[in-house]
């Protein structure tokens, strides 16, 4: 079965994505360090700025707020993410839980943590007909509103919600299946790829 909604790094910026990202200074980065030993202790939307912050302590540098943008068949997103600086003003990924490779916008002021955290989506295929790739999109940002709210503030219904939608695959797949069944819908996704 094709896999029509995993998020990747894009590969081509074509004009939806540039309308998407509304900025032309990003750049490509593919995490290859080889002594990233950091073990962050919770889970969070934000593992980079855990990750980056303790890879500072031990090597220098700043850390570089921003978004990182993937890329689906069926969405666009835009990931709150942060990068580090190496002292020799270098800008390496080097979290280890995200995709290793990423195409990275820094924010306006890069070395000010922002205050929203929830990504911003895009749907490619936005007709009412579209339920399951609503769906997918409504249970991402289910999840990250619930990882942002912290472990210490959820209630045991979002605890398992957190466990059933922590791994994405799993929703993936359900919606790749749906999508494998809407031959209409199937057919439009490709066509757009083909392009």
């Amino acid at each position: 079965m094709r896999s029509y909604s995993k998020l990747n790094c894009p590969e081509v910026v074509c004009s939806e994505l540039e309308k998407f990202i509304d900025y032309k200074d990003y750049i490509f980065l593919t995490r290859n360090l080889t002594d990233n030993d950091i073990q962050i202790k919770k889970y969070d939307v934000n593992d980079s700025f855990e990750t980056v912050t303790k890879y500072i302590d031990l090597h220098g540098g700043k850390i570089v707020y921003g978004v990182s943008i993937l890329e689906s068949d069926i969405i666009f997103e835009k990931q709150v993410f942060a990068v580090w600086e190496s002292p020799d003003k270098k800008i390496h990924h080097i979290t280890r839980g995200s995709n290793a490779k990423i195409m990275f916008i820094p924010n306006v002021n890069p070395y000010e943590i922002p205050s929203i955290y929830i990504s911003g989506f895009y749907n490619l295929f936005s007709t009412k007909d579209e339920d399951c790739i609503k769906e997918f999109i409504a249970n991402k940002k289910y999840f990250q509103e619930l990882i942002s709210k912290g472990t210490n503030s959820l209630t045991q219904s979002e605890m398992k919600d957190i466990s059933r939608y922590g791994n994405t695959s799993i929703s993936e797949r359900v919606t790749n299946k749906k999508i494998d069944k809407d031959f209409e819908l199937k057919n439009r996704i490709l066509n757009r790829i083909k392009k």
